[in-house]
């Protein structure tokens, strides 16, 4: 197992606040139900992994959250800002290498994680590429604040940015698995057919 600590975000189940995208194909409800499953897809892959912290927002909605925990996980707020400042929060605080994920990315396994931990030993980024164009995984063991400043997040150009700035300071970056992410409807149902017998 790696030494790595895994953070997720994940948003409080509430309706007409998650899966905003989708919904607008699908009806908040329904956005809904595929965010509760995408999540606990998510949780169920990682569960075996030694140390995770589940770090949720809105900031008073831990109640909804703590269902979702295991006995050994870690539950902590997000806390203000737009979503590279609450990334970049996290690792600002870590003590030890941190591996920061999101809960749409239902393909990913417990392996890419080990591996991303493995590989994190040696290199100074880790990142998990996203067909989208964002990233489903980011991992450092020192804080490098500005990989999360002037980051265009939700288009299709972060992930590149991001390996862009990177390279800058002279970072050893290992790439994991290229992964999707569940936006769009097209993501759902695609999805959602892989699921079935």
């Amino acid at each position: 197992m790696p030494e790595s600590k895994v953070v997720v975000f994940v948003k409080a189940p509430i309706l007409g606040k998650v899966k905003t995208r989708l919904a607008k194909s699908i009806g908040d409800k329904a956005a809904l139900e595929a965010y509760k499953e995408l999540t606990l897809t998510v949780l169920d892959r990682i569960k075996k992994l030694p140390k995770v912290n589940l770090c949720f927002t809105p900031d008073d909605s831990i109640n909804e959250v703590i269902p979702w925990a295991q006995e050994n996980w870690t539950i902590t707020p997000q806390g203000p800002g737009n979503l590279g400042e609450r990334m970049c929060k996290v690792f600002g605080n870590i003590t030890e290498p941190t591996l920061l994920i999101g809960s749409d990315c239902p393909y990913l396994k417990e392996k890419d994680l080990i591996e991303a931990g493995h590989a994190l030993a040696k290199n100074d980024l880790v990142l998990g590429p996203a067909k989208d164009g964002g990233y489903w995984m980011i991992g450092m063991k020192t804080h490098y604040p500005s990989l999360f400043k002037e980051i265009n997040w939700g288009s299709s150009t972060v992930y590149k940015s991001t390996v862009s700035c990177a390279k800058e300071q002279g970072l050893r970056i290992w790439e994991g698995r290229m992964l999707g992410d569940i936006d769009y409807a097209d993501d759902w149902f695609q999805f959602k057919a892989k699921q079935s017998p």
